[in-house]
């Protein structure tokens, strides 16, 4: 027997020793094939749950950028008005937000929070019941959920709104006393807590704790599913211009420290 035919044979013997013919290829077994669907599912899974993070957490630093614009309208605005209100707000449940559009922000995107289906509709107007000013239906409040008209925004232009505590107001028909202390760029500065709440009484924040603008909730001032954010927590702009996201952990005592209600929402 030649080279040629000793190789031959080497060969033959090798294709048997390895099982067959090139051409046979082995096939996939039922477990192997279900395995390696199951694989592939939890990968699929596993990047659906990052790229939902991911998009909640540009949602979430969109929201602050608006809050951050909506703080800075805010403290121009007070640094103009005769009494350095934060707010053109006449009671503790008054969100309107139209003191700020247009002159000191004129960007209508920069209310509604990009985790909403919120809008606010340019033609639609109304005049203001204690000013008589013309204004946007839709920025006079806070929309009741994370779809429909309204800005996704609230304003939290008072604290110790039932404490027995009042402001008085100027409107265009006369004075009216609201209820609670309205805030000012003054009076926040060295505000002494008055209820007992969280053993908070006679303590002094400032205005990096008191709170202005901040995700709007129609509900229980509490964050849930409901919520721009859902449970997790929310973006809050405080009367020092400065923008934070609460977590739902701190957020009672963050409330109370800022609203001085004394009360849980």
């Amino acid at each position: 027997m030649n080279s040629s035919d000793s190789s031959a044979c080497l060969t033959r013997s090798g294709l048997k020793r390895l099982g067959g013919h090139p051409s046979q290829r082995r096939a996939f077994t039922l477990t192997e094939l279900l395995t390696s669907i199951a694989i592939l599912g939890i990968l699929a899974s596993l990047a659906a749950a990052s790229l939902g993070s991911a998009m909640r957490r540009t949602r979430r630093v969109h929201c602050q950028g608006n809050l951050r614009q909506l703080m800075l309208s805010s403290l121009m605005y007070a640094n103009d008005d005769s009494r350095g209100y934060f707010s053109n707000a006449f009671s503790d449940a008054d969100d309107n937000l139209n003191h700020l559009y247009p002159d000191y922000l004129p960007e209508l995107r920069s209310f509604t929070c990009a985790a909403t289906q919120n809008f606010i509709r340019p033609s639609l107007t109304q005049s203001n019941s204690h000013t008589g000013d013309e204004e946007l239906v839709d920025l006079a409040r806070s929309a009741s959920g994370p779809t429909g008209p309204g800005s996704s925004y609230e304003v939290f232009g008072f604290m110790n709104y039932n404490g027995g505590t009042s402001t008085r107001l100027k409107t265009r028909t006369g004075w009216i006393d609201a209820a609670g202390i309205k805030k000012s760029i003054q009076n926040v500065q060295s505000y002494p807590h008055k209820h007992e709440t969280f053993g908070l009484k006679d303590s002094i924040f400032g205005p990096s704790d008191i709170w202005l603008i901040l995700d709007a909730d129609a509900i229980n001032n509490f964050p849930d599913e409901r919520d721009n954010h859902g449970s997790a927590g929310g973006n809050v702009g405080h009367c020092d211009g400065s923008v934070r996201w609460i977590r739902r952990a701190d957020y009672r005592r963050a409330y109370e420290i800022s609203q001085d209600e004394g009360r849980r929402p």
